[in-house]
């Protein structure tokens, strides 16, 4: 550290937030699956985005340390699309004509997310599978025309042997400002 100021960037809204603390911490998670030698990995990143150049990195990366094979193909990366985490785009800094994406810990986000397969595909053992899908009526309002809701949640669960659930993935379109821009 230099000793000068370097805020982190906060993401969404508007540029010029920057983080005044900590409320929760962030995090990456991972959904490994692998039936009959076919693997499919699902990771979510509790970040606005994650642009598809670090996607592809990160993908080949997997794939190419993985004890299991998983094709980069079958390797899906998302983000939560948090307006409360630091700016991993690059267009939240501390004015629109600077970026906010601090390299180094974009860095320690595909580390992190590396480790998070490797200990997905690690922790592997024998589970169900439940898929569930519902419509939700009203669930958001889209206030920018034209409108466009996907009411659709759908999830996947891991059972064990002994009925426990082991994860759960669900899928659920919404734009996630629940906390206004002063947080």
């Amino acid at each position: 550290h230099n000793g000068a100021w370097e805020p982190v960037w906060l993401a969404g809204y508007r540029a010029g937030r920057f983080a005044e603390g900590v409320q929760d911490d962030l995090w990456v998670r991972a959904f490994f699956v692998n039936v009959e030698d076919r693997s499919v990995l699902f990771i979510s990143i509790d970040l606005i985005g994650y642009m598809f150049d670090e996607v592809e990195q990160a993908k080949r990366e997997i794939s190419d340390i993985s004890p299991i094979k998983i094709l980069p193909e079958n390797i899906f990366i998302s983000a939560t699309h948090t307006h409360s985490g630091p700016d991993s785009i690059g267009i939240w800094g501390e004015s629109g004509e600077k970026s906010g994406k601090n390299i180094l810990y974009m860095n320690f986000v595909r580390e992190k997310v590396l480790q998070c397969a490797l200990d997905a595909v690690n922790s592997m053992r024998p589970v169900r599978l439940k898929f569930g899908k519902t419509k939700l009526a009203k669930p958001i309002e889209d206030s920018r025309p034209p409108a466009v809701i996907n009411d659709l949640l759908l999830s996947i669960s891991a059972v064990d042997n002994e009925n426990k659930t082991v994860a759960t993935m669900v899928n659920y379109a919404v734009h996630a400002e629940v906390m206004d821009e002063s947080n």
